[in-house]
């Protein structure tokens, strides 16, 4: 064997290992990325099952919004000085669960409440009261709580009383028939 063919096999052989190097380290990357991946997903999961919960909407009170049979979204953990009028909240009374519309937070501290978004002074609503989606141009007014004062900023919910009203009053249970609830009764906020 000449030394052009020596030199040509540990030439072919040195190649061959160092492939096998490199497929080795590749393969070690990708289990590497692998199980980075593997851990970002299980950490994304436990902080989902742990921070959010799936409630089911029973009844019509939330209609148009939300419909019978329909699956809402629930950040438990919503920052309750954060809650403002128009938000839409699921809260515990007695052993049920129910969602409504934040329609006042009660504060000794401020006489009149924050209108919420969508809801501007116009010519059918020149005092600026809370109007759900679906009301009818006929219905009286004398059924919202408060009428709303512009300027004023949201009051935090925490230590408050809080008004809930359902978008779908003639089907609605809420603030009208048993008062206001407390900050503690709010198991978390409807993700939009």
């Amino acid at each position: 064997m000449s030394d052009a063919e020596r030199r040509a096999e540990i030439d072919e052989t040195l190649a061959a290992r160092l492939a096998h190097v490199r497929q080795r380290e590749h393969v070690r990357g990708l289990r590497r990325r692998e199980w980075v991946v593997l851990a970002f997903f299980l950490i994304l999961a436990a902080s989902t099952s742990v921070n959010f919960k799936r409630v089911v909407v029973t009844g019509r009170s939330m209609e148009p919004t939300f419909h019978n049979g329909e699956a809402v979204l629930v950040w438990k953990f919503a920052p309750r000085d954060k809650l403002k009028p128009g938000d839409v909240i699921v809260f515990r009374r007695g052993r049920d669960e129910l969602i409504k519309r934040i329609l006042y937070i009660a504060d000794p501290r401020q006489a009149g409440i924050f209108p919420p978004p969508g809801f501007p002074r116009t010519l059918t609503n020149p005092e600026g009261w809370y109007i759900p989606p679906n009301a009818s141009p006929n219905m009286t007014f004398a059924l919202y709580f408060f009428k709303v004062q512009y300027g004023l900023k949201p009051t935090p919910a925490l230590n408050q009383t809080i008004y809930v009203l359902g978008d779908n009053l003639p089907f609605s249970s809420d603030s009208r028939d048993f008062g206001p609830i407390s900050p503690d009764q709010i198991l978390g906020k409807v993700m939009p």
